[in-house]
């Protein structure tokens, strides 16, 4: 007679494929803020990174037409704003998953970076924002003087 036990193994795996699954829908579909609500914008997906000498911000805009979109430093943060148009209309669409519409985002910055010196690129689909650091926050290699 076999005892049916619960196994945690079981369950977390169980977990971490919900998560993978959320993961994976939030990215390959691009969400609304607030839920879905009509009326808000997307949320492109993004991957942010920073060096000694730069913060990188990489956003995913498929579909988006590189010249209206808007980029804005504010203080503390940038903000990444435009629209994705939508796909031709009178079509019988058999499926039709990308998303369009209105798109912002958001990101605040940990470190002071010089908004002037900002660079931006649009290549495949892909915005990447080149924010160099402040001069005040990078990196000083200190001269240790020996006595003679």
């Amino acid at each position: 007679m076999s005892v049916n036990r619960w196994n945690p193994v079981q369950e977390m795996m169980t977990l971490r494929d919900a998560m993978d699954r959320l993961f994976q829908e939030s990215f390959v579909r691009m969400p609304r803020a607030n839920g879905g609500t009509a009326g808000q914008y997307l949320i492109p997906p993004a991957d942010v990174w920073e060096s000694e000498d730069e913060v990188v911000i990489e956003l995913a805009l498929p579909g988006a037409d590189p010249q209206k979109v808007d980029v804005t430093f504010e203080q503390d943060s940038v903000v990444v704003a435009g629209e994705i148009e939508p796909l031709q209309a009178g079509k019988n669409w058999v499926l039709r998953e990308r998303a369009h519409g209105p798109f912002q985002r958001r990101f605040n910055l940990n470190v002071p970076v010089n908004a002037d010196k900002a660079g931006a690129s649009f290549h495949n689909g892909i915005l990447t924002l080149h924010l160099p650091k402040s001069e005040a926050v990078k990196p000083r290699k200190i001269a240790v003087k020996t006595a003679a």
